[in-house]
C-alpha cells in the first residue's frame, strides 16, 4: 500500500512537471504571436510616419516645355505702295455692280487727290484736290477733244457703275516734268480715289 502511494505521487509530480513545461511553452507561443500581430497591426496603421519616396522619371510630372518665340522677322514692304511707282497702278477698293465705264462715255465721278508719299498711311502725301462736299466731275473718257491724263484715260476703263478705285500715277501718266501749277511739282507721282457715280 505504501509502495504504491509513492509510485502515485511520483506520477503526479511527472505529470504536473510537463503540464507546467507545457504551459510555459504555450505562453511563450501565445505572447510571441501578439508581438507579431502587435507589429503588423502598427504597420498597417495610416498615423505611422512613412519615409518619404522620390518618385523615378517615368512617375514624376513632367513640365510642360515653353513653346519656342519666333523670331523677328523684318515688316514685309507693302507692293501697292513700293518706294518708287514705275507703271500704272489700279486697284478696286470697291467693285461696283452696275455698268461698266467705255471709251466715249460721260461719267460723272466724286474724287480726292494726294501728292504720292509711300511712308505715309495709305500712300497720301498732301492733298492738291478733292469734290467732296462740292458738285462732282463731269467728262466724256477718252475724248480727243479734251483729253484728260493718261492715267485717268487708261485707269478708268471697265470700273462698274457705284464702284470705287484708287489710281496710283507715276510721272509719265501724269503732269510729267511740267507740273499743274503751284500744287503739282515736276516729276510729281499722284495718287487718286474716285468714286463712279453715274454713267451717260
Amino acid at each position: 500500500m505504501k509502495q504504491n502511494s509513492t509510485c502515485a505521487m511520483k506520477f503526479h509530480a511527472t505529470t504536473a512537471t510537463h503540464f507546467f513545461r507545457f504551459l510555459l511553452i504555450a505562453l511563450t507561443l501565445l505572447s510571441t504571436s501578439l508581438n507579431r500581430f502587435a507589429d503588423a497591426q502598427e504597420t498597417a496603421s495610416p498615423d505611422r510616419p512613412r519615409p518619404a519616396t522620390t518618385p523615378t522619371p517615368a512617375a514624376a510630372a513632367t513640365k510642360p516645355t515653353p513653346a519656342a518665340k519666333p523670331s523677328p522677322t523684318p515688316a514685309a514692304v507693302s507692293t501697292k505702295f513700293p518706294k518708287v511707282v514705275t507703271r500704272l497702278m489700279v486697284d478696286d477698293l470697291f467693285v461696283g455692280r452696275g455698268r461698266s465705264a467705255k471709251p466715249g462715255q460721260e461719267l460723272v465721278i466724286h474724287f480726292q487727290a494726294w501728292l504720292y508719299d509711300p511712308t505715309q498711311p495709305l500712300g497720301r502725301g498732301p492733298q492738291f484736290e478733292s469734290t467732296q462736299g462740292k458738285e462732282p466731275m463731269r467728262f466724256k473718257l477718252q475724248d480727243p477733244e479734251a483729253p484728260l491724263i493718261k492715267g485717268w484715260e487708261l485707269g478708268l476703263v471697265d470700273m462698274k457703275l457705284g464702284g470705287r478705285r484708287r489710281l496710283i500715277i507715276p510721272p509719265e501718266f501724269g503732269y510729267g516734268d511740267r507740273g499743274a501749277g503751284q500744287v503739282i511739282p515736276p516729276n510729281a507721282t499722284l495718287i487718286f480715289e474716285i468714286e463712279l457715280v453715274e454713267i451717260n
